[in-house]
């Protein structure tokens, strides 16, 4: 359960990273960018628009995706491979749309992470169902420009189907999988605050029907909302409070011969609040703040097995900070820093007494692998490369920059950039 929800927080982090910042929109950046710059939650760039589909308005007739971070040495195999587009069809709209693989980045419409979860659920409760989940998702973006208002909407859907009917009769067996979502967002701006806004509302579900028998499915539901305000103390300076909150919840209906049980499934909350700065000066950007954030798991009551279980994490504070300035016309340097602090608590069954409660409250760091490998606490580096109205951000490998001259005809050294996003404005 703690594996479940540190993942799930790591989600999170790229979720925080679409925020709004300051100054005047440069049509450039991508996840490389903003896991450079620490997963910060005060920065305006593309990937808002996967959470708020109004900045669509903003980065109009632009290109721009990711190409992920390598699985083997010079293989054309990223993780986290996406594709986007935006194009203005009048003076007030703007069309666009997001292709996406399994492995997205971030927790939005975009992402089938739900929907994989769910069969994994189903495959787990039918040994013969063999589902699978989608592997490709398509998302539809329109954005209306009202002058100081823009409105926008996501659509999303992706499915997975398989039938099967034996040549020698009897009845067919049926698989199903799939994921619908919607969004909805608002970005106003004044002379004193910016303030933008977005509602998601996902969908995922997946079915088992046998030849004989009931169906057996499991369906969720997922409301996730943030909201970000920048009261601007000067041209310069800006305070930048920021709210996000998600909860999930669904059932399953489990078929065993002619009975059908229906159960709830885990629930989760997540709640994120902070207060941080956005400082531009000239060509370079200070941008970071703390963060309150819980994130919980609540599994139902099983009757004569256990009772209402609850695990949590509580992280407080989470810093995230980060730099960025104009090296040259045609490169940007960036440096990002994350650290966090809080505590788990774990409910389960008492051994000798299923109707009673242990809890286990620990400090982070007891997660050993699971806090180091889920939870982003380290310092990043980046670069962004410009030629022309092309841009190419990555973030860089560390460990290229503490072998220094060792890497000059080292065949053993590691890759130099991690994670590349590349965009194209017009």
């Amino acid at each position: 359960m703690l594996r479940r929800i540190t993942v799930f927080l790591g989600l999170f982090f790229l979720i925080s990273s679409t925020f709004a910042q300051l100054k005047d929109v440069e049509r450039t950046g991508g996840y490389a960018r903003l896991m450079a710059l620490g997963s910060n939650p005060y920065l305006q760039d593309p990937t808002l628009i996967t959470m708020n589909p109004a900045y669509a308005s903003v980065y109009y007739d632009f290109i721009w995706g990711d190409l992920g971070a390598t699985k083997t040495a010079f293989g054309n195999d990223g993780t986290g491979q996406f594709a986007g587009f935006n194009f203005k069809v009048s003076d007030q709209f703007v069309i666009g749309g997001i292709l996406s693989r399994a492995d997205f980045n971030g927790f939005s419409i975009s992402s089938t992470r739900p929907c994989s979860s769910l069969v994994s659920q189903l495959n787990g409760a039918v040994t013969v169902a063999n589902a699978v989940a989608p592997g490709n998702n398509l998302e539809v973006v329109g954005a209306l420009n009202l002058g100081k208002l823009n409105i926008g909407l996501g659509v999303s859907y992706a499915s997975t189907s398989s039938e099967y009917t034996p040549g020698t009769g009897g009845g067919s067996t049926e698989t199903s999988a799939s994921q619908i979502g919607f969004n909805v967002g608002v970005l106003t701006n004044t002379s004193l605050v910016k303030l933008d806004a977005g509602v998601s509302v996902v969908l995922p579900s997946a079915s088992f029907t046998p030849g004989t028998g009931s169906e057996t499915s499991f369906s969720q539901t997922i409301i996730q909302a943030q909201a970000r305000l920048f009261y601007k103390l000067s041209q310069k300076f800006a305070l930048v409070p920021s709210v996000a909150f998600l909860t999930s919840s669904g059932t399953a209906d489990i078929a065993s011969g002619t009975t059908t049980t229906n159960t709830d499934l885990a629930s989760q909350m997540l709640i994120g609040v902070g207060v941080g700065i956005n400082y531009q000066v000239g060509d370079v950007l200070i941008a970071g703040g703390p963060m309150f954030m819980r994130v919980s798991t609540t599994t139902p009551e099983v009757a004569n097995v256990n009772p209402e279980l609850t695990s949590s994490m509580t992280i407080f504070p989470m810093w995230n900070l980060g730099l960025e300035w104009q090296i040259a016309d045609w490169l940007v340097g960036r440096l990002g820093y994350v650290a966090i602090d809080g505590h788990t608590s774990v409910e389960s069954t008492n051994p000798a007494d299923s109707k009673k409660i242990d809890e286990t409250i620990q400090s982070l760091e007891y997660l050993g692998s699971i806090y180091t490998n889920s939870i982003p606490n380290r310092a990043t580096v980046g670069l962004g490369f410009k030629i022309g109205s092309l841009s190419l951000d990555a973030t860089v490998n560390t460990d290229i920059l503490r072998q220094g001259l060792a890497n000059l005809g080292n065949s053993g050294a590691g890759a130099t950039f991690g994670y590349l996003s590349v965009s194209y404005g017009f």
